[in-house]
């Protein structure tokens, strides 16, 4: 149907029944993107009557529900009268219970997706199949809008300044209207802005030093150390310095603009090892930072950022705030799939195709949806087992999906209980890796290149085990397991390797690299 008829049955369609509209999201903060999605579905589908944006709970660099709340009421002005928003916990269990408590209304779904963006389409079927197993009033809408949708962009272009913030608001927006949504978000370059000239590096320098020497390393005579707060134009180049080893002047130069203090301190942990070496002799020939010239420098390259970051690693995870908050991950790990087991187990019957179970949680202020789905393949005679993050824009959201042959229940529903503690304290260890804001000294760089040439078989699949966030999320979830299940930690380990498409030494290599992880996570020896 084109939007001419559209339009001539719009009065039709409104006097047979209520046409609603649901768009949900983290909207931390609200940009054009966002303002797009609703204004073309608006344009598109003008038999609405009544749009409800629904604004989640949560914060993201300091932006909260109450400023989304208004910067949305802001944009509302320029959408129409058919437009309301309002604020929910979590605005799929709000679009869920919509479509249970309203099942006289007609409904449309709204996800906004970017144009050519696999991950957006990822998401939108996954949200489709969601809202579709809720009632049959539903249509699942997929919003293409060009670009700008993201509160993540949005954010980084506001740690540049307001200028590129202004970018990602909407073009209907005025000039004074943008200096209010600028007020509401510059919090997010606090950071960014103030932290290389306030933050206290020295103490941090002192710690980290004692925690190398402590560990074998020679690093007397010390080195002189040089900060470097405000070459800002260094920042802003892609291939700019971060830090660097001046083997004569026994010198590390390290430069903080634009840079989280964590980072800096990561680069200092490198640079150390140079001066390791340095006094060890080894660095005589090295005349280039060039890695892929010939020479030495390839072997202290590796020697320093293996070492630097083990080490740095090591000294962040005997901070308190990390040592405490464990017993915190265990706890919340342990409730969670003690729901979805007893959710799964209560709705069993060998007649069904599927289990599920939906639900929100909140890690310590960092929102996250559980989605676990229990497929049921008879005459399989399988048993899979599969677990996935994904950051969204409410926050992240957790995947489980497991599938059996229903002909080996009820005995195999002590596995699954063990598996689903393992799975679920493995992704919570990738929450706590993946936000800086919150966990910022357990927070680890994205890694996506290296699973993507691994899922490419480009790489071994042993690779797999030996990724930085990889270590602590197979070593946490196991041994989490292993205290539950009751079972020595070695032999939880053992079990899990031995299922993998790995050989034997690669096996042993990768126990052997896990073995060197184990005391900065505070792990019995295995």
């Amino acid at each position: 149907m084109n939007r001419l008829a559209k339009s001539l049955l719009v009065g039709l369609l409104e006097q047979e029944s209520n046409i609603i509209a649901l768009y949900g999201g983290g909207f931390k903060p609200p940009t054009k993107g966002h303002f797009s999605v609703v204004k073309k579905t608006l344009q598109d589908y003008p038999e609405i009557t009544k749009f409800y944006v629904v604004v989640g709970s949560g914060l993201r660099n300091n932006i909260s529900q109450d400023e989304s709340y208004s910067i949305w009421n802001m944009y509302k002005k320029y959408l129409g009268n058919k437009v309301e928003i309002v604020k929910a916990q979590s605005p799929l269990q709000y679009i869920k219970d919509y479509l249970q408590d309203h099942a006289e209304d007609k409904v449309y779904a709204v996800v906004g997706t970017r144009e050519g963006s696999d991950d957006d389409i990822d998401d939108f079927n996954k949200r489709k199949a969601f809202f579709e197993k809720y009632g049959g009033n539903v249509e699942v809408l997929n919003i293409i809008t060009s670009g700008g949708i993201s509160g993540t962009k949005a954010r980084e272009a506001a740690k540049i300044s307001q200028e590129e913030f202004s970018k990602y608001l909407p073009d209907e927006l005025p000039g004074d209207e943008r200096d209010i949504v600028w007020d509401y978000v510059k919090s997010v370059v606090k950071e960014n802005l103030d932290t290389p000239l306030s933050f206290d590096y020295l103490p941090h320098v002192k710690s980290l030093t004692k925690h190398m020497v402590l560990h074998g390393l020679n690093l007397h005579p010390l080195p002189k150390i040089k900060f470097i707060h405000d070459d800002h134009k260094n920042a802003e180049n892609f291939f700019g310095k971060t830090a660097y080893y001046d083997p004569n002047q026994k010198l590390i130069v390290l430069y903080t603009c634009k840079r989280h203090p964590k980072d800096v301190m990561r680069s200092f942990a490198h640079e150390m090892i140079h001066h390791m070496q340095n006094l060890d002799g080894r660095l005589a020939n090295i005349a280039t930072q060039n890695t892929n010239e010939e020479g030495d420098l390839p072997e202290v390259e590796r020697e320093a950022y293996e070492k630097g970051n083990m080490l740095f690693r090591g000294w962040t995870d005997t901070l308190t705030e990390g040592i405490l908050k464990e017993g915190r991950y265990d706890k919340i790990s342990n409730k969670i799939s003690s729901e979805i087991f007893n959710s799964w187990k209560q709705d069993f019957s060998p007649n069904l195709s599927e289990l599920e179970y939906e639900n929100v949680y909140n890690l310590e202020g960092t929102e996250f949806e559980i989605y676990a789905t229990l497929t049921l393949t008879p005459n399989s005679e399988s048993y899979k087992i599969d677990g996935g993050l994904e950051e969204t824009e409410d926050g992240y959201a957790i995947y489980i999906d497991f599938s059996a042959d229903p002909d080996l229940f009820p005995n195999l529903w002590s596995e699954i209980s063990m598996n689903l503690k393992d799975v679920i304290r493995h992704e919570i260890e990738h929450i706590t890796q993946s936000n800086i804001e919150q966990f910022p000294s357990k927070y680890m760089k994205d890694d996506r290149l290296m699973r993507d040439l691994i899922n490419a078989e480009l790489l071994s699949p042993s690779q797999y085990f030996k990724l930085e966030k990889e270590i602590d999320a197979q070593l946490q979830g196991m041994y989490f397991r292993a205290k539950k299940e009751k079972k020595p930690f070695k032999d939880i380990l053992d079990n899990y390797l031995d299922l993998q498409d790995i050989t034997p030494e690669e096996k042993e290599e990768i126990l052997n690299i896990w073995r060197k992880r184990i005391p900065a996570l505070s792990l019995p020896k295995f």
